[in-house]
């Protein structure tokens, strides 16, 4: 069985953390860094096609669900 120095095992740990923290940025980021794409996404159409992009062209398509609606008769 192989067992690991106390330094090869702190190189570990501290790579694993590494990832850790690089997971959870993109996480913390991934709607603002969406946003940019879709923003760079919709210039490029604009300047290929000349057609102007939506108003609400960062809104959903669809209704977001907050809380349950009831309908009261």
């Amino acid at each position: 069985m192989w067992i690991l120095s106390d330094q090869e095992a702190m190189i570990i740990l501290a790579f694993l953390i590494g990832i850790l923290i690089i997971v959870g940025l993109f996480f913390m980021f991934e709607s603002k860094i969406h946003k940019m794409f879709q923003n760079v996404m919709w210039n490029r159409f604009e300047k290929r096609t000349g057609i102007d992009r939506p108003k609400d062209w960062d809104q959903p398509l669809a209704p977001t669900i907050t809380s349950p609606v009831i309908d009261r008769k």
